[in-house]
């Protein structure tokens, strides 16, 4: 079941976030629990949307996302902030919910375009081959470069 997140959901979802961070390439940053946090308030306060796929009633992963104007006009953008779905509970409908449903709430704010993203370094060919699936084009790349930080 896909519904949207409320604040009471917050706890759960940054535990979410933190399996996430701990399966991605960013493992090795220390995880903000405070930060997560806030970033899940703002979005749920109105800066974006946090989707939040169930199972059983038991929160198993998320959507993040948010919009925002092209640097060189006005025309609105949607983007992922991330998603996520647990391990043991990847395959089925929930991604597919997720972007279906982030998609159309793009479409209600007049966004031109929602931009999907795979920058944690997890499943890259898989998740791209999904997004293609739901209609999304590759049209880039992400280059990293490690600068021997934190």
């Amino acid at each position: 079941m896909l519904d949207i997140a409320k604040t009471e959901d917050i706890p759960r979802l940054v535990d979410l976030g933190r399996a996430m961070h701990a399966e991605s390439r960013f493992a090795m940053i220390p995880f903000d629990d405070e930060k997560v946090h806030s970033l899940f308030a703002n979005l749920i306060s109105g800066t974006g949307i946090v989707f939040v796929y169930k199972r059983e009633s038991e929160i198993v992963g998320f959507g993040l996302f948010s919009t925002g104007e092209i640097f060189f006009g006005r025309a609105l953008l949607a983007f992922e902030l991330g998603v996520f779905i647990l391990p043991e509970y990847r395959g089925g409908m929930g991604a597919v919910r997720i972007i279906g449903a982030a998609r159309q709430w793009a479409i209600e704010r007049g966004a031109v375009m929602l931009d999907l993203g795979i920058t944690t370094g997890v499943t890259e060919d898989r998740s791209g081959q999904f997004y293609q699936s739901m209609g999304a084009q590759r049209v880039g790349a992400l280059f990293s470069m490690d600068l021997g930080g934190e």
